[in-house]
């Protein structure tokens, strides 16, 4: 079973999108029910698979935690974020931070489910689809003569 992280100030979009995520056998939703920036380390809440991160991306603060979120977790876990405040330049910035996802506010649960079980099984598939290599070389060596 993988662990999606929801990290969310709204207390209300938590409940509902607890109950969603509830309904799903394929993972189970830990929340920290806070902004991200008021947050302290993410490592105590132990191994996630996915982190939805809900934050108010017109904030510098809120970006700069989500920078520091992304470069601490180094891609072990893909990032979905939800916004209500979007424009290109945010875009950017979210591209650039290398973000899997965003989903812009109001999100139904619903909707952040799927969008989660996508990434978790794309992530699982191409962990069971490592690549081999195959190489072959003579059962001899050809010996040297020496002149």
């Amino acid at each position: 079973m993988s662990t999606v992280l929801l990290v969310s100030p709204d207390a209300a979009f938590c409940d509902a999108l607890r109950g969603t995520f509830n309904t799903a056998r394929q993972v189970s939703l830990k929340i920290v029910a806070q902004a991200l920036a008021d947050v302290g380390d993410l490592d105590a809440q132990g191994d996630f698979s996915l982190a939805l991160i809900d934050l108010d991306a017109a904030r510098p603060d809120q970006m700069a935690a989500l920078e520091r979120l992304i470069a601490r977790i180094g891609g072990r876990a893909p990032v979905i974020v939800l916004t209500d405040s979007f424009d290109p330049s945010i875009m950017r910035a979210l591209m650039q931070m290398r973000v899997a996802d965003f989903l812009c506010k109001p999100v139904k649960p619903d909707e952040a489910l799927r969008a989660a079980l996508k990434l978790i099984s794309a992530r699982n598939e191409a962990a069971r689809s490592d690549a081999h290599i195959t190489c072959f070389i003579p059962a001899a060596w050809p010996e040297r003569s020496s002149c």
